[in-house]
Order: C-alpha cells, then sequence, then structure tokens
C-alpha cells in the first residue's frame, strides 16, 4: 500500500496508521484502535447502493456484518474480525451458515433502497454464462498441463450434457420468471457464498462478509451456492442436504415451487464448471495444487452426484 493510500485511510479511521500488510489478497491495517481490513473499491456505484442497503439492513435488526467505513472513492475498511474463515468441510460450520443465510434473506425481504441499474447478469445469465465458458474450454483446450487437459477431455463431455439438461430443466420450470419476480420485490442476495466469505469469530459466532456482488437478485442462487458447495464436500449425502434445508427453512420457508427449482439447480454442475474453467483460464485465485483434486474427486463421486439427485427428486 503506498504512502498516500495509508494517509487516506488514516483520515477515513480518524486515527494514526503503524502499517499495512497484504492479508488473504488484501490488506491490513495496523492502527492504534485496532485492524482493519481494506480493499480496494471496484464499483463506486455498487458501494453507495450498498451503504444504502447496509443501514436498512441493519435498521431491519441485521448485524452479523462488519461495519463500513470508506473514502467513497479508492478504499473500503472493515474492522478485523478475530477468527478464521469457515469451511463446508465442518458441518457446525454449514449449519450455522444455511440459519444466517435465511436470517439475511428474511430481513432483505422487500427493501426499501432502489435498485443501482436495470438488473445485470441475475442467476439465470450467470448459469447460462458459465455453461457456454466451459463449452469453450473443452472445445479450445490447447497445451495445457496434461493431467488437467486429460481429465477434461475425459469427463468434460459428461459434466457439459448434464449443464445442458440442467438448463432446459430450469427453463422449463420458469427460472428467468421467479429471478425477475425476486428482483421486482426488492430480495437481497450475497450471490459469492464461497466459504471464505463466513468468518468464524474466537467465540464461535459466524460473520458474513464481502458483499461487492450483492443485488437483488435469486435468494434461491445463495441457497443453490451454500448448498452444492457443502454437499460436494460430504460426496453428495441426501442427509445433510436435509439437515441444510430445515436449518434454512426453520427461519424461512420456501415454496414448493423454489424447492423443485432447487433441486434443479442441484442438477447443474457448477462446482466442475467454475474450477475447471478457472485452471484452463489462468484465474486469479485458481491453481493446480488445489483445484486440480478437488475436480478428480468430483469425478469420482458423479455417481453419487446422480444418486443424490434422484433421491432427493422423490422426496
Amino acid at each position: 500500500m503506498k504512502e498516500k493510500d495509508l494517509l487516506r485511510v488514516a483520515d477515513v479511521l480518524g486515527t494514526p496508521v503503524w502499517g499495512a500488510e497484504p492479508f488473504r489478497r488484501l490488506w491490513r491495517v495496523r492502527t492504534s484502535r485496532g485492524d482493519w481490513v481494506a480493499k480496494r473499491v471496484q464499483h463506486v456505484a455498487h458501494l453507495y447502493w450498498w451503504l444504502w442497503v447496509d443501514r436498512e439492513m441493519r435498521m431491519r435488526g441485521f448485524h452479523l456484518m462488519p461495519q463500513i467505513r470508506t473514502d467513497g472513492k479508492r478504499w473500503v475498511l472493515t474492522p478485523l474480525i478475530p477468527g478464521q474463515p469457515a469451511s463446508y468441510k465442518k458441518l457446525s460450520d454449514a449449519r450455522k451458515a444455511a440459519r444466517q443465510l435465511a436470517l439475511f434473506h428474511r430481513l432483505g425481504d422487500g427493501l426499501q433502497t432502489r435498485p443501482y441499474h436495470q438488473g445485470e447478469y441475475l442467476l439465470e445469465e450467470r448459469l447460462d454464462t458459465r455453461l457456454r465458458e466451459f463449452y469453450r474450454t473443452i472445445t479450445t483446450l490447447g497445451d495445457t498441463d496434461h493431467e488437467l487437459a486429460s481429465l477434461m477431455k475425459t469427463y468434460g463431455s459428461f459434466f457439459y450434457q448434464a449443464g445442458v439438461a440442467a438448463m432446459s430443466r430450469l427453463n422449463a420450470l420458469g427460472l428467468r420468471k421467479w429471478v425477475k419476480r425476486d428482483r421486482r420485490l426488492h430480495r437481497l442476495a450475497h450471490r459469492d457464498l464461497a466459504s471464505h466469505n463466513w468468518v468464524m469469530d474466537t467465540k464461535g459466532q459466524l460473520w458474513l462478509i464481502d458483499f461487492e456482488t450483492a443485488d437483488y437478485d435469486s435468494q434461491l442462487g445463495d441457497v443453490w451456492q451454500l448448498m452444492s458447495r457443502t454437499l460436494s464436500e460430504h460426496h453428495w449425502a441426501p442427509d445433510i442436504y436435509r439437515m441444510l434445508l430445515a436449518e434454512y427453512e426453520a427461519i424461512r420457508p420456501l415454496s414448493a415451487g423454489e424447492k423443485t427449482l432447487l433441486v434443479a439447480l442441484l442438477s447443474f454442475p457448477n462446482e466442475f464448471f467454475r474450477e475447471a474453467v478457472g485452471l484452463v483460464q489462468e484465474k486469479r485465485g485458481y491453481a493446480l495444487v488445489k483445484s486440480l483434486p478437488y475436480l478428480k474427486q468430483l469425478v469420482r463421486d458423479r455417481e453419487h452426484w446422480q444418486r443424490f439427485l434422484e433421491t432427493i427428486r422423490s422426496w
């Protein structure tokens, strides 16, 4: 972080800054009033929109997200939460996340803050884009790592066909209609529920962080993200799906139509698509040492995944 940025941060916080160091691809800022996490502003319009949403959510009673300080141009600052990122491998973390997400959704239903744009890149478009990206990846695969290339050539078609079938089912169920309804009703969605966007503090309290992708969109997309990431870590055990659904619905019940859509969403192989495209395109945050073993696990578990889908469709 440059000297002028340290001075800007000190001005925002109203206290001298002792220094800054890289922290989980962000910056950890040390001050006499404790440590803060600093992140560069990506979209100023979204930042101002979120500041209004943040205020409204707190007025409604949702406080398990860090307070925000900002200069309104370059930096967003939040207090450092002592603790560790949550893990969907730990069912206790996943259960807490399901309950907290349900509260976030229930209190984020029908907000008064106006949308900051006309509604771009909503859930159905995100799915379609991911499917198209994966198709381009498997049809233009060149000189990639040999093991990754072999994996993609052997199993890429299977996962692509599963994605096509899932999109067909979602379209038949009217996913776009549901997405437009949630946006029209100003239903808040986080839209990036990777486990590192939950932080478990030293007292066992779970915090939701990083709202730069939040928008009025299908809340079901958040449920699907949490479910698919947790279930893929636990070999698609139906009992875990039932448990997470019960935790969520204890606070924010789903309609029969939403449950049908959720099953269809879980038939979309998003985990495989995301990791494969990230590796092949060398996106930030994707590395062979971590993503390739995960892709292999998804390949090994594909029969578990298909049996899981058959099971929950019959419920």
